[in-house]
């Protein structure tokens, strides 16, 4: 066998390599494009859905509250809520929970771990309160409250849907 021979042997051995990785280049790509092609749709499915849900949150008939237990925070809350409550969604947020729910805040907290446990919730008449004004405070009840904790979240949120009622005009 001279050099010629063993140099042939090399260059194609070279060139089936180079033809056996542009392959494997060229089939990961394909597999990149099609999972960037889906990662794509679900994006643009979970815009839509985000859409869906917040025209729901903003519209509904139902004040609802977004809140953090763990945290003592309100994070958000539709128009209902805040007109319900008597306060923007900017004096929301800067209340805690504990002014919210003062006198139920351990009970709010206990059904909040509860729902991270179990995955879902149902609690009834919890009292919250909100100051209307320096000398009036408005009493409300929560009749329906349901929470989940979103999937790709590392913080826990606790979604609280409450059909809430005036106490006084229930008296």
């Amino acid at each position: 066998m001279d050099g010629s021979d063993e140099l042939e042997r090399s260059e194609a051995a070279q060139r089936q390599a180079s033809d056996e990785l542009h392959q494997r280049v060229e089939e990961r790509a394909a597999d990149l494009r099609s999972v960037d092609e889906s990662l794509q749709r679900e994006a643009a499915q979970r815009q839509r859905s985000e859409e869906r849900f917040r025209n729901i949150f903003e519209y509904s008939n139902d004040a609802i509250l977004v809140l953090d237990p763990d945290h003592d925070e309100i994070l958000d809350a539709n128009p209902r809520a805040c007109r319900l409550l008597s306060c923007t969604r900017e004096e929301l947020g800067n209340l805690t929970l504990g002014a919210l729910f003062p006198e139920d805040l351990a009970r709010l907290q206990s059904f909040a771990l509860a729902v991270v446990e179990d995955g879902f919730g149902w609690m009834d008449e919890i009292s919250c309160q909100t100051l209307v004004s320096v000398a009036s405070v408005n009493e409300v009840e929560v009749v329906r409250s349901t929470s989940a904790k979103p999937a790709n979240s590392t913080r826990p949120l606790y979604t609280v849907a409450c059909a809430i009622r005036s106490m006084a005009a229930v008296a």
